[in-house]
């Protein structure tokens, strides 16, 4: 399974921001995968917003709520 093309685009847009860090590999990784460091690096918290909500940042969140 390949990474879509729109979120390479994304994340390149935005010189590959860490958003995941899976703690069983001990690993960081940016959005589509290109960049990743061992270790739990900092991770961009509103690139992720941008990406799971349409609020502002700091605005209460309704995201998950059923519509």
């Amino acid at each position: 399974m390949g990474v879509a093309p729109q979120t390479v685009v994304w994340c390149e847009e935005r010189d590959h921001p860490y958003l995941t860090y899976n703690p069983w590999l001990d690993r960081s990784y940016c959005r589509c995968g290109h960049r990743q460091e061992p270790g739990r690096q900092l991770l961009d918290t509103l690139a992720a917003h941008g990406i799971f909500h349409t609020h502002p940042p700091g605005a209460p969140c309704r995201c998950y709520l059923p519509r």
